[in-house]
């Protein structure tokens, strides 16, 4: 196994591919729909063949953020749970990279 961190706006000459992408507390901080379609592309260009995408954000802010990278049908959404806490709730999504 090996992890790797990397800028997911700026690094796109990363010549590799992955089997887990893990997207945490991120996604909404870097800016609108526009954005989010292009680290879709980029997501699913780096994940292996049935690669998966592990979305980690607040909810529900975060669900309206994880159903964009459902809109161009390249990823499934495998599961999804919400956490109800009492200081904050979260989303957790596990998309799989769709075989097209």
């Amino acid at each position: 196994m090996e992890l790797r961190k990397f800028n997911i706006v700026k690094d796109d000459d990363l010549h590799t591919t992955f089997d887990l992408i893990l997207a945490s507390e991120i996604l909404y901080y870097l800016g609108d729909k526009k954005i989010l379609l292009s680290l879709e592309e980029k997501f699913f260009r780096l994940l292996n063949e049935n690669g998966y995408l592990l979305l980690v954000h607040f909810y529900p802010s975060g669900k309206i953020i994880h159903d964009t990278f459902l809109e161009r049908n390249r990823f499934v959404r495998i599961q999804e749970e919400i956490t109800y806490h009492p200081e904050r709730d979260y989303i957790i999504t596990l998309l799989q990279k769709r075989k097209i």
